[in-house]
């Protein structure tokens, strides 16, 4: 079964408070598009983040991050003691409105299991860990911890999908990851800010942005990209931070183009960088709707990217050239590398290719109407608590 927001306003004239658990606050695509949240759903809500491993980077995208409370995460300790900690952490608080991300925060969900506050789950895709196969039993946990929520949010088809078949998820709800149209408005370049990172003003730049974790495979575009030849003045411009960014650092140090590959660290504003360079590529083994995908369509840049998660309905019919299989794996370095040379050497295409994907975001994916469906399922969670009550 498949839940639709329907706006619901509980008449109430202090804000509604939201409790967050993330698995980890660090800067990401889920923990930006809710810091845009945040921001846009104004003084009717009122919110505390709580981040299980400790990280709180992303509060740093705030515009007023001392708005935002930062609630410590009790000790680390196994799955039963950690729920248990956390329902005594939600009854003290009393939050009126729950909100969970992902599988690492599946204690908090089953702390509420048998009664608390109005909760909404989010999912948003995997890690490295499940990047080729599901976990059979956390398919059962979700059902057991989420059969009480009052709907679980999946920003892809593909995910809602393994929520509604594979899970047997109760209710489900389907909210498009949206951008800021006129933040992420296409232009002509920054020369400055190229300079800044040591990019020269002539050559081609393959930007990436995203979180350096396993499953995103940035050493597989490292790969692709070393093998692109010198002589075609392409270099590549990493975005972002994680757990694997020394790794991936070194590993650039190793390679024959080192002296063109350029890490920019984790960047508060991405849409520079986007208007900066010439092509985006993402190269990861598992993703859902990613968002910075989309941001790179709105800022007008041709995509390159390997054909996982709703790539296929995000990008244009139109450019299933710049849609990369995963099968068979053996070969996808090169048929990532013949694609982006394609790209590469067809200034029209790429051109056509920028144009037709702001067309698409301004007609599917504006930021105003995800933020209105999330506001409407929010009330209606609260709303529907209560009448419980």
């Amino acid at each position: 079964m498949t839940s639709d927001a329907s706006p619901t306003d509980p008449a109430r004239s202090a804000p509604l408070r939201v409790l967050h658990v993330f698995p980890s606050f660090e800067v990401g695509g889920v923990q930006r598009r809710v810091v845009r949240l945040i921001e846009l759903l104004g003084s009717e809500f009122e919110h505390a983040v709580l981040s299980l491993s400790g990280n709180f980077e992303a509060g740093a995208l705030l515009a007023n991050p001392a708005a935002v409370e930062q609630v410590p995460a009790p000790p680390k300790a196994g799955s039963l003691s950690t729920m248990r900690a956390l329902r005594g952490l939600i009854a003290e608080r009393q939050p009126d409105l729950l909100l969970t991300y992902n599988w690492g925060s599946i204690d908090a969900a089953l702390a509420t299991r048998l009664g608390g506050p109005a909760h909404v789950h989010h999912e948003d895709g995997f890690g490295a860990d499940e990047a080729n196969a599901l976990k059979r039993r956390r398919g059962v946990l979700r059902r057991l911890a989420l059969g009480r929520a009052h709907t679980t949010v999946v920003p892809s088809k593909n995910l809602e999908r393994i929520a509604t078949g594979t899970w047997r998820l109760p209710r489900v709800t389907w909210i498009p990851n949206g951008v800021d149209l006129e933040r992420f408005k296409p232009g002509d370049g920054d020369a400055a800010l190229r300079a800044e990172h040591g990019l020269p003003a002539e050559a081609k730049v393959l930007l990436s942005v995203g979180a350096l974790r396993a499953e995103k495979r940035i050493d597989r575009l490292i790969e692709v990209f070393e093998g692109v030849a010198p002589e075609r003045d392409l270099w590549l411009w990493i975005v972002g931070d994680g757990p694997l960014a020394a790794d991936l650092r070194e590993r650039a140090a190793a390679s024959p183009a080192a002296e063109r590959i350029q890490f920019a660290g984790a960047q508060s504003d991405p849409a520079p960088f986007f208007r900066a360079a010439d092509l985006f590529a993402l190269s990861s083994d598992t993703e859902q709707m990613p968002l910075a995908l989309v941001e790179a369509m709105a800022a007008g840049r041709p995509c390159l990217s390997t054909d996982v998660g709703d790539v296929a309905t995000i990008l244009p019919e139109s450019q299933a050239d710049g849609r990369v299989p995963l099968a068979p794996p053996e070969s996808l370095t090169d048929r990532l590398r013949a694609a982006l040379e394609g790209l590469l050497d067809d200034g029209e295409r790429r051109a056509d290719w920028g144009r037709a994907n702001r067309a698409r975001v301004e007609e599917l994916y504006a930021q105003e109407v995800m933020v209105e469906r999330y506001r409407a399922l929010y009330r209606e969670a609260v709303a529907a608590a209560r009448a419980r009550s």
